[in-house]
């Protein structure tokens, strides 16, 4: 990939939209979108069997509960204390929602970078916390989704994130300390 999508600069909202496509894709046309506000930890879910994950040789089949955790901070990771918190938080209304028999899997999808000693850790922090079969997904799986299926990135006009900042004079004179 050339380049990668600062994913940081999109809303919360944006961010939403952007995992509700890349579900509609990889799980199926199923994937139901919530409105925002409070969600109960749920921004979307699917019933069925997935179109491809995690493989199209053996695709989960069941209720997939879809929450996306968006970051501005460009340089956050899943490795950070802040998500640590929203992950435990997360696990609360997951072990709510197992209760009531309404999960047999949880995608989270992070703009977070994702290390392949964490991802494991995280995993296995969730099943064994709620005993639901989850993965995480991190930014750099989301570039690659949006690099094989460039339609996404089109539909969400991602391009407009690459625009270069504008600067103009008067703002620049109203700001500036001058020390002449």
């Amino acid at each position: 990939m050339n380049f990668k999508y600062p994913l940081y600069n999109l809303n919360d909202e944006e961010f939403e939209k952007l995992v509700a496509l890349i579900c509609n894709k990889i799980l199926g046309t199923g994937t139901i979108v919530f409105s925002a506000g409070k969600d109960g930890g749920r921004d979307a879910k699917f019933t069925g069997t997935a179109n491809r994950y995690p493989s199209e040789a053996s695709p989960w089949s069941g209720r997939f509960i879809i929450q996306a955790k968006h970051t501005i901070k460009p340089v956050a990771s899943c490795s950070d204390s802040e998500f640590e918190t929203i992950l435990r938080k997360e696990c609360i209304s997951i072990r709510n929602l197992k209760n009531s028999g309404k999960i047999d899997y949880y995608l989270m999808f992070t703009n977070r970078k994702l290390s392949g000693l964490q991802d494991p850790k995280i995993e296995d922090f969730v099943s064994e916390t709620v005993g639901v079969p989850n993965s995480l997904i991190g930014d750099e799986t989301i570039q690659l989704w949006l690099e094989i299926n460039p339609q996404i990135a089109k539909i969400l006009n991602l391009s407009r994130l690459f625009l270069p900042i504008t600067f103009y004079e008067k703002d620049l004179q109203d700001n500036c300390c001058c020390f002449f």
